[in-house]
């Protein structure tokens, strides 16, 4: 097992000092196909976000020589963020370069097109608004920002579970053409978003909460955990994500959803003992929320892409059969990123260290 000084030189290597593809303090990662010979680089701003995410909540667990590599790290993957912020200046955030605009990097059709713009979304100006100080100003207009495009604000959210389609819960993506989307992991960053902010809590809040708690009381991320989250689709990462929400706040709200948590992890830790992926994922959950994991192994990451999220192609059409087909894998795109996963390891390893001395049983 490494140490966690050896998981924070891994990082500090794998971060891009700058070359053709990824800019100065990006984490490379690439985009693939499971069925398909695709393979392409892809220099996108979650991986760099939710890295420095992470490192950033284990900064006073550190050493200090540690804590001074940890530093530089986050320092340059944080002077990225300009590149990704709205085209027109606002101050949402793209998983693509906005400055200039660069879809589908390294594509050979899509990245031509510019019907494959996307949008700015949800899940990566909440990483970066966590990592980045806002300004009071910058979280008030957000919030506006992010009523403008909720469920119900003037569309209706067609593809999730018809019973939580009059939530009027936020959306995945700020565009106006795109369809409403509900995704789990997104909405568990945004309501930290608010939490750590002490933003006022309003209806989309309350109803956005209400609809976390009720995928989990109902099974909905072990059932069908595509059709709550989209763009995550694993029940272990809805419940890395539920538990990181859980852990750091004590609203209420997330109360009935920490007993549930509490109840799943060592259920999932069971049925993934296989995998060391999705071990690694529940280890740190149950870490976070205060039970013993079982022994992890160490995931098959150097040379073995493993996905951590996809893409759907089919995401952003709402006709019956586009719905139908939204779930197959063929339709999807997946996201792999090398230093997230040694990330992930160094979260696992400093938890264990915190945690486990403490009669953890």
């Amino acid at each position: 097992m490494y140490t966690t000084s050896d998981l924070i030189k891994k990082l500090a290597n794998l971060q891009s000092s700058g070359d053709q593809y990824f800019q100065k303090g990006l984490f490379p990662s690439y985009r693939f196909h499971h069925h398909l010979p695709y393979l392409r680089k892809d220099n996108n701003i979650f991986f760099t976000a939710s890295i420095i995410f992470i490192l950033q909540n284990l900064l006073h667990h550190l050493s200090s020589g540690d804590r001074k590599i940890v530093s530089g790290i986050i320092e340059k993957g944080v002077g990225c963020y300009p590149f990704y912020q709205n085209k027109n200046g606002l101050m949402t955030y793209n998983f693509w370069q906005n400055h200039p605009i660069k879809h589908f990097p390294n594509g050979y059709f899509m990245s031509k097109l510019k019907h494959f713009v996307i949008p700015d979304d949800i899940d990566d100006t909440a990483l970066i608004y966590l990592t980045n100080n806002p300004t009071k100003e910058d979280l008030h207009w957000l919030k506006l920002k992010l009523s403008q495009h909720a469920n119900l604000s003037d569309r209706m959210n067609l593809s999730c579970p018809v019973k939580y389609r009059h939530l009027k819960v936020y959306s995945t993506f700020f565009g106006k053409n795109m369809p409403i989307q509900f995704d789990f992991c997104a909405l568990c960053n945004l309501m930290y978003l608010a939490f750590k902010y002490d933003l006022q809590i309003n209806k989309h809040d309350e109803d956005t909460l209400f609809f976390l708690n009720q995928v989990l009381q109902s099974n909905d991320h072990l059932n069908q955990p595509f059709h709550v989250a989209p763009n995550y689709g694993k029940s272990t990462l809805i419940l890395y994500h539920a538990a990181r929400l859980c852990e750091s706040f004590d609203h209420p709200a997330l109360q009935t959803m920490r007993r549930k948590i509490l109840i799943d992890l060592p259920h999932m830790a069971g049925l993934v003992k296989n995998n060391s992926e999705d071990q690694l994922l529940v280890a740190i959950a149950q870490l976070k929320m205060g039970q013993k994991p079982l022994p992890i192994q160490q995931p098959e990451i150097e040379n073995v892409p493993v996905p951590y999220f996809f893409a759907g192609m089919l995401n952003a059409y709402e006709g019956w059969l586009a719905r139908k087909l939204a779930p197959n894998s063929w339709f999807h795109l997946y996201y792999h990123c090398r230093a997230y996963y040694w990330c992930l390891m160094l979260e696992y390893e400093v938890l264990r260290q915190q945690k486990l001395p403490s009669g953890i049983s």
